[in-house]
């Protein structure tokens, strides 16, 4: 491998739990809003880093995507 010490498929799986990650704090945010009306500096605490797990993960499951195409050999 040129550019791994990290496969594709570990690519994958980080980014997929980093996503999972994400859509629980955000999943959370929602149903802790709704049961107990949150306070603006309490609910950005919680969505703030959810988004940004959300986007990491997206981010990491494409690179890895595109880093795997950039290792495959021409015929």
């Amino acid at each position: 491998m040129g550019f791994g010490r990290i496969s594709l498929e570990a690519g994958l799986r980080v980014g997929v739990l980093l996503a999972i990650a994400g859509i629980l704090g955000l999943t959370y945010a929602i149903y802790g809003w709704n049961a107990v009306p949150m306070s603006f500096p309490q609910l950005a605490r919680v969505v703030v880093p959810s988004v940004t797990f959300l986007a990491l993960g997206a981010q990491t499951v494409l690179y890895s995507f595109f880093l795997s195409i950039l290792e495959l050999r021409r015929p």
